[in-house]
């Protein structure tokens, strides 16, 4: 079955600018590129070209950059527990119950690692690379300046009290940092500023099913009801629950205000946006998975048997839904508990669909059958085929005379 929605898109601009780069080689016009996608910042379609130049632009080997995305952040995220707990069992945890959370799969994204090695920006080359993925995060989704800049300043206060004598050091590193971030961001968002800005205007509006008053309680549990069903799962955010209360008691007061404050500030950032979507509050499942890590520790290290146990329980939890809503092992995923529009048991195919789906959507047929009651002069352009309407389904090829 062909990507759907957004992915479909994103899919179609890896081959729409390679083919600019196909046909427009020895005339190239780096503005006319970067317009080719003017609302979506283009890094992660910059690496598909990579792929696309190799495949001959299949959108079944295109799906491979979202595994090798989802890798690397299971990776840094590793790592990244490990540098702010300093405990490889916390680390672990972070990347497994990451790894399981049902909508980072089904999507199947490295510079906070890079931050605490900067040693508060005090080390150069550290804080240098970190100005680097600062950019290539910016210019893969402008929303991540939202998960950065906490981060960023946490930081940047508590190297002012360590290194009192490297301020200027400091300064200097972000004063370097500063055009390494714009020289690799801004020349795409200068390009698209205003139709950018315009289209934000549109895709900002709440849809239908999203709540319509943005003080309402509706609103404000909306995201939460989407990470328990659709991410965590109810099982998994009442233990993550029990986690946080482990977490707030303990003694790492840096760690508790920068995860704690980052889930915080982001929640209320796009609970006050009118639309919604699960994928919106990915970029908190790291810190929500940390805190599931540090609590699972405490268990697990525990003298309770019932708490092992608990811990225990969750893992494998986590391991078998998998299994039932990627493959349908032991059981089929249709099963949905629960009251009203609260699935506390959530194993099933709909909304988000993880079982593989083997429909076959014949576009090769169609391209076929396009191209040859196509007249002499329409044969040798680009087809692109809609599966379903626009945007919901779509795969690109091409027929050439």
């Amino acid at each position: 079955m062909p990507p759907t929605w957004d992915a479909a898109l994103h899919t179609m601009l890896s081959f729409k600018l390679l083919q600019y780069i196909q046909v427009h080689l020895f005339q190239f016009d780096i503005v006319s590129f970067l317009k080719i996608s003017e609302y979506y910042p283009p890094f992660v379609h910059f690496t598909g070209i990579i792929i696309a130049l190799f495949s001959g632009e299949s959108y079944k080997a295109m799906q491979i950059l979202g595994l090798v995305y989802f890798l690397l952040s299971v990776s840094v995220l590793y790592f990244y527990s490990f540098k702010i707990f300093k405990n490889k069992t916390i680390a672990f945890l972070s990347a497994f119950f990451f790894i399981f959370f049902i909508t980072n799969y089904q999507q199947s994204r490295d510079f906070m690692f890079l931050q605490e090695r900067s040693k508060h920006f005090s080390r150069t080359k550290e804080t240098i690379f970190y100005s680097i993925f600062i950019g290539i995060a910016v210019l893969t989704k402008w929303t991540s300046l939202f998960f950065l800049i906490l981060p960023f300043l946490l930081t940047l206060e508590e190297g002012r009290r360590i290194h009192k004598d490297q301020q200027f050091l400091v300064l200097k590193n972000i004063l370097v940092g500063v055009p390494i971030v714009g020289g690799i961001c801004l020349p795409w968002y200068l390009v698209n500023l205003q139709r950018f800005i315009d289209i934000s205007k549109v895709t900002s509006i709440g849809e239908l099913a999203d709540p319509q008053n943005l003080l309402s309680l509706q609103n404000i549990f909306f995201n939460i009801n989407l990470l328990s069903m659709y991410q965590l799962t109810y099982i998994g955010a009442a233990f993550f629950l029990i986690c946080l209360i482990f977490f707030l008691n303990s003694a790492h007061k840096k760690q508790i205000i920068l995860i704690g404050g980052t889930i915080i500030l982001n929640y209320l950032i796009f609970t006050f946006i009118s639309n919604k979507n699960i994928r919106y509050t990915m970029p908190l499942t790291p810190f929500i998975a940390m805190i599931m890590a540090y609590g699972s520790h405490k268990l697990l290290t525990s003298t309770s048997h019932i708490a092992k146990v608990a811990s225990f329980f969750i893992a494998m939890w986590y391991v078998i839904s998998y299994f039932i809503l990627s493959f349908g092992v032991p059981i089929q995923p249709n099963y949905r508990i629960g009251i009203k529009d609260i699935d506390f048991v959530y194993l099933d195919s709909y909304p988000v669909k993880v079982l593989y789906d083997n429909t076959n959507w014949h576009n090769t047929e169609i391209l076929n059958t396009i191209y040859s009651s196509s007249s002499p002069a329409e044969q040798g352009r680009d087809i692109t085929v809609l599966s379903t309407p626009i945007f919901l389904s779509c795969s690109r090829s091409s027929a050439k005379s």
